[in-house]
């Protein structure tokens, strides 16, 4: 199972924080995305994404994400082409205008699976 408890990098100003349940494995992201943290959240995502059972979902929630930088949005973009690929369903929760604004303004907001609230993606039955 995954395991990203609450972990923090040295002087990182993002957190992640992983919560399992039977239906779901939800990535908390809080804090700066920024061109290091974005390649670490891949790497998470990568990691989590190998470990989850085919009924469960993906979930990444950037409710509590700050800042959002382009590479970020690379990394949605190729971890939601990977998903579709392996058969993994991922859902994007933006929860906030800072995070909607950036994947609106690179035209990519309807290109992903995106959510309001976590409810919502959780909600969500395909």
């Amino acid at each position: 199972m995954p395991d990203i408890n609450d972990e923090a990098r040295d002087d990182s100003p993002l957190t992640l924080r992983c919560e399992t349940s039977a239906h779901a494995v939800v990535i908390h992201a809080v804090g700066e995305v920024d061109h290091p943290n974005a390649i670490w959240l891949s790497e998470e995502l990568t990691r989590v994404g190998a470990t989850i059972s085919p009924a469960q979902s993906l979930v990444l929630d950037l409710t509590g994400v700050s800042f959002m930088g382009s590479a970020t949005i690379a990394a949605l973009i190729e971890h939601d082409r990977q998903c579709r690929q392996s058969g993994c369903d991922l859902r994007i929760v933006t929860g906030n205008t800072t995070v909607t604004r950036s994947l609106q303004r690179t035209g990519i907001l309807d290109l992903l699976p995106v959510y309001r609230t976590l409810s919502e993606a959780l909600a969500d039955n395909g």
